[in-house]
């Protein structure tokens, strides 16, 4: 059976994208299905494939997916979840001294050890930024919830700038929630109802498994274009900017303008490409 061209052309585009987006780390553990979105294209994730800035990655429900980050350290997800690895992003501005990564929903683990770069993992409501810790998170309807397994967190309120987004350092054995008004409280005690549903892996340290793979970068199977449904949790997100920009393209797909349409308000950027006829600057009639 012939390839199709347009899969043709994603390969291509991959290749050429390669240039461009430097490699973030590998995936060294998957246990049941994970999917990768690069670009505007969804790809099946195996063990092996090399991560890079801008990627998305899902992991299915129940699914563990383990990254071990090229700056050091390691991040591993229990699906359902969705992981954004925003180093490259323009919004992220100046570099962090390390990797900057954003869970948007699920169960998530990471780990790093100095003298390596330090990890800043991004929640809805705070970032971690660490250099020499653990710490096991989930990000939920229940908001953001952190156990500190060893070493020190520090925590940054995102909404704030400076000195000002600072916020405690969370210590070993500390379990932080952030409440109503974005308030960050400690409890003495972690929660039996966390530990509970916490996945049974995280109570063990993550696996150094990246020599194993060493430099080859396993190559991904692509699956499909992403759909408008899919893209509204990033555009909506800290990182709008850099996702109106990177999917615009699909605006070329008529499914996608279709689902698109009814929202189409909230997203003046694109309404502009849609409809340039509202954009058209009114003439005055001419005088008689």
């Amino acid at each position: 059976m012939k390839t199709p061209w347009r899969w043709v052309w994603v390969c291509l585009w991959v290749c050429a994208g390669a240039c461009h987006a430097a490699d973030s780390g590998t995936i060294t553990v998957l246990e049941g299905n994970g999917a990768v979105l690069r670009g505007t294209t969804w790809f099946k994730l195996v063990e092996g494939a090399h991560m890079r800035d801008g990627d998305i990655i899902e992991a299915s429900s129940r699914a563990l997916v383990q990254l071990e980050l090229v700056e050091g350290g390691s991040i591993s997800l229990t699906g359902p979840a969705m992981l954004f690895i925003a180093t490259g992003s323009p919004a992220v501005g100046k570099s962090t001294g390390g990797v900057e990564l954003m869970l948007a929903n699920g169960w998530a683990k990471i780990a790093a050890k100095a003298p390596r770069a330090g990890v800043r993992l991004r929640l809805p409501s705070v970032i971690l930024s660490t250099q020499d810790g653990i710490a096991v998170v989930r990000t939920g309807p229940e908001g953001d919830q952190v156990f500190v397994e060893s070493g020190v967190i520090q925590l940054i309120d995102p909404l704030r700038k400076g000195s000002d987004a600072s916020g405690p350092t969370a210590k070993a054995g500390e379990f932080w929630t952030v409440g109503e008004g974005r308030v960050l409280a400690s409890q003495a005690r972690v929660p039996q109802k966390f530990v509970g549903e916490m996945p049974p892996s995280y109570r063990d340290p993550l696996p150094a498994r990246a020599a194993k793979f060493g430099k080859t970068d396993v190559q991904m199977t692509p699956l499909r274009e992403v759909i408008f449904g899919e893209t509204t949790l990033w555009l909506n997100g800290p990182y709008r900017s850099s996702f109106l920009r990177r999917f615009q393209p699909r605006l070329k797909d008529p499914a996608f303008r279709r689902d698109l349409e009814p929202q189409v308000h909230q997203y003046l950027e694109w309404d502009r490409i849609v409809h340039p006829e509202r954009y058209v600057p009114k003439v005055p009639p001419a005088s008689k």
